[in-house]
């Protein structure tokens, strides 16, 4: 919210929080202080995939976040997403370039990423484009058949006689 508060284009962006939990009530008061349009709610499975489909940037600012759903969810629908760059979170493996990655806690470099995807959308268009591309190898199919063929190698390096 602090970087959207410091960011060129803050009276064009409306951020969205999906979801709910026992912090709205001070987001809630933040978000007045600092002048943000913020959104709050929980969504569907529908409402969500209808409200990526009307976003321009996704931001994944968890400090701490092993499985990265949320985000891989957001690329692989051609939306860039902008992630805090944290040593405890698997998601910054997912960027595709710097501009992908702010320093965490660090609302001014978050505006820095946010202001200049909003400033270029061509290149903001043609990276979603990889991201939705890049998606696909974490689709099931494919993560199954890599499964399936390390259990096969696995099968066969344990058939072989020691040496």
């Amino acid at each position: 919210m602090r970087g959207v508060a410091k960011s060129r284009h803050k009276d064009q962006i409306t951020l969205v929080l999906a979801g709910q939990g026992p912090c709205e009530r001070s987001l809630r008061r933040l978000s007045e202080r600092l002048g943000v349009d913020v959104r709050y709610g929980f969504l569907s499975q529908p409402e969500l995939y209808d409200l990526l489909a009307m976003t321009d940037v996704y931001v994944h600012a968890f400090d701490m976040e092993t499985e990265a759903m949320s985000c891989m969810e957001a690329f692989a629908t051609g939306l860039v997403p902008v992630i805090a760059d944290v040593p405890l979170s698997a998601t910054p493996q997912f960027a595709l370039d710097e501009r992908s990655l702010f320093r965490a806690g660090d609302p001014a470099d978050l505006a820095c990423r946010i202001d200049w995807r909003t400033e270029h959308p061509e290149e903001r268009e043609r990276v979603g484009r990889a991201y939705a591309l890049a998606a696909e190898r974490y689709r099931i199919g494919p993560c199954v058949d890599l499964f399936e063929a390390m259990l096969e190698q696995a099968a066969e390096d344990s058939a072989r006689p020691s040496s």
